[in-house]
């Protein structure tokens, strides 16, 4: 296993979806081992190339695609069936 060091001089990587991650911001990551979907919440943002999740697992920006808040409410607001 390799360790990859970043420094905070490092320009912003975007995610997958093209949006810079915000602390709150729910997220998904794509297991490499299991194929399986994290659905996770951005916790801390230590550098500008990754996030820690609330749970403490550090996800870099580019394996994680973000899930946009028109999408989030739309789905509150189908959950109170309006």
């Amino acid at each position: 296993m390799s360790v990859v060091v970043y420094s905070s001089t490092d320009p912003p990587i975007p995610c997958k979806c093209g949006t810079f991650p915000k602390i709150g911001d729910t997220f998904y990551y794509t297991s490499k081992y299991s194929g399986d979907v994290v659905i996770g919440i951005v916790g801390n943002l230590p550098l500008p190339t990754s996030i820690i999740s609330t749970k403490g697992v550090i996800y870099k920006n580019n394996e994680i695609e973000l899930k946009p808040l028109h999408v989030i409410r739309g789905e509150k607001l189908n959950d109170l069936g309006i």
